[in-house]
């Protein structure tokens, strides 16, 4: 199990069962949601696709040779993907993803191809990938 998981066991140990049964009574006899009741932003926070979030920085990253993407953003981009990538399992699936090419690619000038980036960005790429 991981992190969620021990969150639910947790939940249900020091959880009332009457109180969570008397509460959903409530819900059901008010036609309510779990939206209704915390709101979308809290239902994405709860449920917020990373991978899908990490996959369009790759996108960014992999289209750095587009001089209408500013440093910045890229830069930005790149901590978030090196944020993703700390974690042991995660490293592991940035390949899979098809984030592995566009950071060697970027940080290694495409093969002495200028990228128009300053060495600042392209070093920021190799640090992303542990180099």
């Amino acid at each position: 199990g991981g992190v969620m998981e021990d969150l639910l066991h947790w939940a249900v140990q020091n959880s009332d069962p009457e109180k969570l049964k008397d509460i959903m009574r409530k819900y059901e006899a008010s036609n309510l949601t779990m939206k209704d009741v915390y709101g979308q932003e809290v239902l994405d926070a709860l449920f917020f696709d990373e991978y899908a979030f990490v996959r369009g920085l790759l996108a960014t990253i992999a289209d750095f040779r587009n001089a209408s993407i500013p440093d910045e953003n890229l830069t930005v981009a790149l901590e978030r993907v090196e944020e993703f990538a700390e974690q042991v399992d995660n490293a592991g699936n940035l390949h899979k993803m098809g984030g592995l090419e566009p950071l060697v690619d970027l940080g290694l000038d495409d093969a002495g191809e200028p990228t128009g980036r300053p060495p600042r960005v392209r070093a920021r790429a190799l640090l992303t990938l542990g180099v």
